[in-house]
């Protein structure tokens, strides 16, 4: 079989390898419970969703000419209100204040998605760290436990723990009507791991980050459930009614589904997607690896150090880790994963960017898919739908609709345009990357859901800039050689979204 073939496979079967978590679901609720393969069992016929073939019309990408005399403020309660439709221009939807455009001094706009970890489980050491203005959990702060006690934050010391509960169902049962309670009953026996946090010294390359830069304690996931349709959300502003880890299309003849690469494409705006092993495009079945003309826009890690040092980054970066690995080794922070190894991930292409040409006029976001079932006390808001479509799993309907945000999770911004030891406090979700990245390059919203979303220049600072002089940052936390071989041992090998 060739490479690019079994790279092929991988998505599909790591897909069907992260399933529903355990917990009882309500008696309507339809249950995500594919075995664990080696290969891909995926039936067309099943949450298949094919793209309008009509070509777009010939204006489609000519922006109209809008007199911006709303405030943002104004913008922001209609938006709030999901005012704003399909196809709203930023300059319709953004006040008067927020530049976009030429206005921003950016030309490259790197996203790197780490995955399931929440705000409060790697940054409630925050306060301590000298960060004070920021919300996290109180020391009192609890969740029942199964004997009705209550179960308080504990800091880390394990590094590797088995999953925690992330699904559709289980996700709603964590959110529990806003009260924030269900964490450790949805993950029954040792449910006391989902109230686990770090602090400085276990993250200290995070932690300058967060106490150097512009970070977000109000960014959340898109929606209250796990990896796949969230980052469809960065991608497409929807999930396309999925509420699970499945392929967008599982016909890969079909065109593609209307997302943000194939406006990119259309407007002649350059984008790579540089992975160190499967990719979520591969959810879109027209980007999947055998066509040449998708080949182009893919590169390895390799390839974006690479990239960065010669100066020849496209516009859009999205970055993946590799989402595969035993305990001690796999980057992408997902349980088992030893976080520290997602941090080093991270540090490398910081400094890569910070010693590269293309710093001066770069924005680097570093967020993650969702929380992955550890706790965080602040109730995710209402959201705008972003469609008529309603929720499934497996092609059955799933309980709920799409018109809530998901967990909150880290959003740090690393730029020479972040504002120092900054904190926004402006809610953010996936789709607000998307639009940033829409407002940067003029792009229509592609749903309900980006078209009312905000972005995070407030986290900017273009008039002056702080760190055209890149700053001293500390290196990543340590891992002990025992816990690495402690975490091989115990998760030989994991590969799970």
């Amino acid at each position: 079989m060739s490479p690019s073939r079994s790279l092929a496979l991988v998505i599909p079967a790591l897909l069907m390898a992260c399933t529903e978590e355990p917990g009882p679901a309500p008696a309507d609720a339809a249950v995500d419970s594919s075995p664990v393969v080696d290969a891909p069992a995926f039936d067309a016929s099943v949450d298949v969703v094919k793209e309008p073939v009509d070509a777009p019309p010939p204006d489609y990408l000519r922006p109209p000419d809008v007199a911006r005399t709303e405030t943002d403020e104004a913008r922001a309660a209609q938006r709030l209100a999901c005012t704003f439709r399909t196809g709203a221009w930023p300059a319709e939807t953004l006040g008067r204040e927020v530049p976009v455009g030429d206005q921003m001094p950016i030309d490259h706009i790197i996203v790197v998605m780490q995955e399931n970890r929440s705000f409060d489980h790697y940054f409630r050491g925050l306060p301590a760290a000298g960060q004070t203005d920021v919300d996290v959990a109180a020391d009192d702060w609890s969740n029942p436990g199964a004997d009705g006690m209550p179960v308080r934050f504990r800091r880390d010391t394990e590094r590797c723990v088995e999953d925690v509960a992330h699904g559709w169902n289980p996700t709603h049962r964590q959110f529990n009507d806003g009260r924030m309670d269900g964490f450790v009953l949805t993950n029954n026996p040792h449910g006391e791991r989902a109230l686990t946090y770090f602090d400085q010294t276990d993250l200290p390359f995070y932690y300058s980050l967060a106490t150097t830069f512009s970070i977000g304690d109000r960014y959340f996931s898109s929606l209250l459930g796990p990896t796949g349709p969230n980052r469809i959300y960065l991608m497409a502003g929807t999930s396309f009614g999925l509420a699970h880890n499945t392929l967008v299309s599982g016909d890969t003849r079909n065109t593609p589904v209307s997302h943000l690469f194939s406006r990119l494409d259309d407007a002649g705006i350059t984008w790579k997607d540089y992975a160190g092993g499967p990719r979520m495009l591969g959810f879109f079945s027209y980007y999947g690896i055998h066509r040449a003309a998708t080949r182009e826009h893919y590169g390895t890690i390799d390839d974006l150090h690479r990239d960065l040092a010669a100066g020849t980054l496209p516009a859009v970066t999205i970055v993946e880790p590799n989402y595969v690995g035993d305990g001690g080794e796999r980057v992408d922070e997902h349980p088992p994963g030893i976080p520290m190894n997602g941090e080093r991930f991270v540090e490398r292409i910081v400094r890569s960017l910070m010693a590269s040409p293309h710093w001066a006029r770069s924005a680097l976001f570093v967020t993650y898919d969702e929380h992955g079932g550890f706790a965080d006390h602040v109730a995710p808001p209402a959201a705008c739908e972003p469609d008529e479509l309603t929720p499934r799993i497996n092609g059955m309907p799933a309980p709920g609709r799409f018109d809530r945000l998901g967990i909150r999770v880290p959003f740090m911004l690393v730029s020479p345009y972040a504002r120092r030891h900054f904190v926004s406090h402006r809610t953010f979700d996936h789709t607000s990357l998307l639009r940033f990245i829409e407002a940067r390059f003029g792009l229509p919203a592609l749903t309900r859901r980006d078209a009312n979303a905000s972005i995070p220049t407030d986290m900017f600072d273009f008039a002056s800039p702080p760190f055209m002089t890149p700053p001293t940052l500390p290196p990543s936390g340590a891992i002990e050689p025992a816990v690495r071989e402690r975490c091989t041992r115990m998760f030989p090998s994991s590969g799970a979204f």
